[in-house]
């Protein structure tokens, strides 16, 4: 047993749901620069962890735009929301999202534990 995965689930090179919750935010580095995952929180099951995703998406201060004023926010399905942030200068826009982390072959890092 491997990080509590039986060893034939890991010797067949599937990904194993190792049940944990996380709330991903995607956001742009730098204006106008590819999106890319900034942060993780951990939550205890998928429906906490929709409630918290919900709370992110009125409440989180995107790097980008540094002055944000008004937000639209759109539900793409049940664990997935775009937020467009409108700036003084410009607009910019993160998404909130529910995943499940899943264990497998070539993981790495302690990344949203």
């Amino acid at each position: 047993m491997q990080d509590g995965v039986p060893e034939r689930a890991w010797a067949a090179g599937e990904p194993v749901s190792v049940a944990k919750w996380v709330v991903l935010v995607k956001e742009h580095l730098a204006s106008g620069g590819r999106m890319e995952i900034t942060q993780a929180y951990p939550a205890d099951n998928q429906e906490s962890a929709r409630r918290m995703a919900d709370h992110l998406v009125w409440t989180y201060q995107p790097r980008h735009p540094w002055t944000p004023g008004g937000r639209r926010v759109f539900r793409r399905g049940a664990d997935a929301w775009i937020v467009d942030v409108q700036g003084q200068v410009q607009r910019m826009h993160f998404e909130v999202l529910v995943a499940e982390r899943l264990a497998g072959p070539g993981q790495f890092g302690q990344f949203g534990q």
